[in-house]
């Protein structure tokens, strides 16, 4: 009685996680480049979905992958695989560096007898360009190639995105007057690779209302994004949050190897009351976090 009901906890969490799975991949029909974010610590794929285009076995051929047809989705317990003929939900048992990269240490949510890795390749620019997961000790070597953006596109999507160190906030207050442009965003799991249709903004807005000693300040933090609308073929989404007080901090932990600094906005407009504006060594934005949801620079 007891091992029937292992199994079927087991079998249960393994429907469970390909349910997450279809509800988290699936939506999803681009490559990810390996330019789009570098991962400078092994904790940082975590949140990440890799969509390769190519796949090659052990016999040496390769073959081209649709956009999203073959995805990797990565949490803190879990690597999500979507796509034949690997799918399935592997736990991750650690997440350890090597000289390459990275290496994830799997075992088979379904099968805990079969143990795995996936390996994470890097290039000179912290960015991923390879992985290869074998799912157990007897099973195939799969090589997974990510895509190299196009030269026209990435010219574009550089012209539009707030990219990696681009906008740097020296003095607290030069923050207000500024547009940001995400490029990623991670919302419950899921990773959403934006496009510049999509326009999605953060916009930090000063207004200056009377004069002399009836002068008043107010700030306010703007999001705006278009979604598609079967009637109007688009619909704009606003939300503002009055900003109250503001403050920089600063940190760094043991896992960092850079001092960085948060910017803390107080909005009771805001899941929680707090929305977040993270800053690297050189006070470049490089994520926002409001409430569950966190917008990455292009390049991180």
């Amino acid at each position: 009685m007891l091992n029937f009901t292992l199994y079927f906890m087991r079998h249960s969490l393994f429907v469970f996680l390909l349910t997450v799975l279809s509800a988290s991949l699936l939506a999803q029909d681009t490559y990810s480049y390996i330019s789009d974010r570098q991962f400078r610590g092994p904790f940082e794929i975590v949140g990440y979905t890799f969509c390769p285009e190519v796949i090659g076995f052990e016999d040496g051929d390769k073959s081209r992958l649709s956009p999203g047809e073959i995805c990797f989705n990565i949490s803190r317990s879990y690597l999500l695989v979507k796509g034949e003929p690997i799918e399935g939900a592997f736990g991750i048992n650690a997440i350890k560096s090597e000289s390459y990269g990275y290496k994830l240490e799997l075992m088979d949510a379904n099968d805990p007898s079969k143990q795995g890795s996936m390996k994470i390749y890097l290039n000179e620019r912290y960015q991923v360009d390879a992985l290869v997961l074998r799912q157990s000790q007897k099973s195939e070597q799969y090589v997974f190639f990510l895509a190299k953006l196009s030269e026209a596109l990435d010219t574009q999507e550089a012209e539009y995105f707030t990219d990696r160190n681009e906008l740097q906030v020296h003095k607290i207050d030069s923050i207000w007057g500024q547009t940001i442009r995400p490029f990623l965003v991670m919302e419950g799991g899921r990773q959403t690779r934006l496009q510049a249709k999509d326009s999605l903004e953060v916009r930090f807005i000063m207004t200056v209302e009377g004069e002399g000693k009836k002068q008043k300040v107010f700030h306010h933090i703007e999001t705006r994004s278009f979604n598609e609308d079967p009637e109007t073929g688009y619909a704009e989404t606003i939300q503002k949050f009055e900003i109250k007080k503001y403050r920089l901090l600063t940190s760094q932990d043991e896992s960092d190897v850079e001092q960085r600094y948060y910017l803390e906005f107080t909005s009771k407009e805001a899941p929680g009351g707090v929305i977040g504006v993270y800053l690297n060594q050189m006070k470049a934005v490089g994520m926002i976090e409001i409430g569950g949801t966190r917008m990455l620079m292009r390049g991180y």
